[in-house]
């Protein structure tokens, strides 16, 4: 059940914040000026444990069998899955983090991240759980809008596939733009649009496709992923909307060639940005049917740690990039119920409430090898000069 605040600061029994990121940080911060004592984080990568900020850092599942009794803060951004995780294990008490972050002066600690992400962060985090109260809102956190399949890199891990796309293409304005308007239409609020390829600087058209993203006043903010090897022109920087537009830039070392220039022109030019070090990686890019049973899927479905990742994709509306890049690819058979096209008519605002608030697995699930938090970690940006081999359903 939903606690109040009142009762995190008399609380008698353990109070656990859910989550040992940047927003985990902030509630850890929020609770030492308000008087609230936190036995420790939890969080569902099991890489995380450890300690932060001086406490204990301990894997989510251990913990929640430990102080099932515990009143767990939930600093994460997809709070509905936390939901539904702490009540399927018996957890009574679980207070959102947005109540304690809504009114917060952030800043007034310092943090393990850049102040642009860390204020990215937590905006995301607070507009995303109090979508979780208001039920009949149809929010999305975000979404990925492939607008090219090209890439300036070919790396053979790609989570997204783009290794093995043999002919890649940019997707046609018409289409991307009718496809974002209806989703929009249907959508009473978008946290974000995540502008992708690929790289998606390689398509000359994504300055006039965020001019007109940017128009659609339920889009609160416009994402560019890029892995800095190719920097837009300052013309088209400066055409951008600076209170919507923000870079996340991986830096892959010598492959991002021009990630100095493009950081120096979003300086010059007011524009928020976040440079990463390329890292994370695992493998989760084998495309093959692996013969689970529905169970099996469900577990892997389940653990997934980008089953609220929707994509945009050449009209259609995923659960999840690697769905939408495998059916682009023909690299499974066909599954209709995995998507909802956007260009149809008869697709609707219902349609879309199913497709976000689905619990059970899709049918790509049985050819994709999981996702989870704490899998194994491999080298990122291995490149390949071939495309990847790969089984064709036609």
């Amino acid at each position: 059940m939903l606690v109040d605040i009142q009762s995190l600061k008399s609380a008698n029994i353990p109070v656990i914040i859910f989550g040992a990121g940047v927003a985990g940080e902030a509630v850890f911060h929020a609770c030492q000026d308000s008087g609230i004592k936190v036995k420790c984080f939890c969080d569902n990568n099991s890489g995380k444990t450890g300690e932060l900020l001086g406490i204990p850092v301990e894997y989510a599942p251990e913990v929640i069998r430990k102080y099932s009794d515990a009143i767990f803060i939930i600093a994460v951004i997809d709070i509905q899955d936390i939901v539904v995780q702490l009540k399927n294990a018996g957890c009574k008490y679980y207070f959102p983090a947005a109540e304690l972050l809504r009114h917060y002066d952030i800043f007034r600690h310092g943090y393990s991240k850049p102040e642009s992400f860390v204020e990215y962060v937590i905006s995301t985090c607070i507009c995303s759980q109090d979508s979780y109260t208001a039920p009949e809102k149809l929010f999305i956190r975000s979404v990925d809008l492939v607008i090219t399949e090209r890439c300036s890199l070919k790396c053979k891990d790609c989570s997204n596939l783009m290794q093995y796309y043999r002919k890649p293409e940019d997707y046609s304005l018409a289409t991307i733009f009718d496809s974002v308007e209806k989703l929009c239409s249907l959508a009473d609020e978008i946290n974000e649009i995540r502008i992708i390829g690929g790289e998606p600087f390689m398509n000359r058209q994504w300055q006039e496709i965020a001019q007109k993203i940017s128009l659609f006043k339920n889009i609160n903010r416009i994402m560019f992923y890029t892995n800095g090897t190719i920097c837009p022109k300052e013309e088209d920087i400066k055409k951008l909307d600076r209170e919507k537009s923000f870079f996340i830039i991986t830096d892959y070392g010598k492959l991002s060639r021009n990630i100095d220039r493009m950081c120096e022109i979003l300086i010059n030019n007011g524009i928020k940005f976040s440079r990463v070090p390329v890292g994370g990686w695992t493998n989760c890019a084998v495309i093959k049917n692996f013969k689970r049973d529905d169970d099996q899927n469900q577990a892997v479905f389940d653990c997934c740690c980008v089953r609220n990742s929707y994509t945009l994709s050449n009209g259609k509306f995923y659960r999840c990039p690697f769905a939408a890049n495998a059916d682009q690819l023909r690299a499974v058979p066909k599954f209709p119920e995995d998507y909802l096209d956007l260009l149809s008519e008869n697709v609707g605002k219902q349609d879309l409430f199913a497709l976000i608030r689905r619990r059970d697995f899709i049918r790509t699930c049985g050819f994709c090898p999981g996702r989870k938090l704490d899998d194994p970690q491999i080298t990122p940006a291995v490149q390949t000069k071939e495309p990847v081999e790969y089984q064709e359903y036609r």
